[in-house]
């Protein structure tokens, strides 16, 4: 987990605009995003989820290069935010984002004082 600590070094995206029509269990599904850790280092994640009511939660994949991480996430979508946690290993990481369309979402994933954008789409 210290390598994802060290990739994640790259500043937080900020949503212009967001979108809360649609259906309430929209996170429900398979999504996907890249995070630029550095120039020359991306880490793609995947998020296995269930929704219901507003909770959210599952379970995923990191990877970068040939290191394959899995983590678990619990947390909250509420149009026109989503929120959760994941936890990989020992490590607890954070990410926020906000809806730009039915099956994008726009945010940032943080662990400790290192925040990178993370946007994702649903597949």
């Amino acid at each position: 987990m210290k390598r994802l600590a060290i990739l994640v070094a790259v500043a937080v995206l900020s949503a212009c605009s967001s979108d809360s029509s649609g259906p309430t269990q929209r996170f429900t599904g398979t999504w996907s995003g890249d995070a630029m850790a550095s120039a020359s280092d991306t880490l793609h994640f995947v998020f296995t989820s269930a929704q219901t009511g507003s909770a959210v939660s599952g379970s995923g994949t990191v990877s970068s290069g040939s290191t394959l991480l899995d983590y678990t996430f619990t947390g909250t979508s509420t149009p026109p935010t989503l929120n959760f946690t994941l936890t990989v290993g020992s490590e607890t990481l954070t990410y926020a984002g906000n809806y730009i369309t039915a099956d994008s979402v726009a945010g940032a994933i943080t662990e400790g004082s290192t925040t990178v954008a993370l946007s994702l789409k649903k597949n």
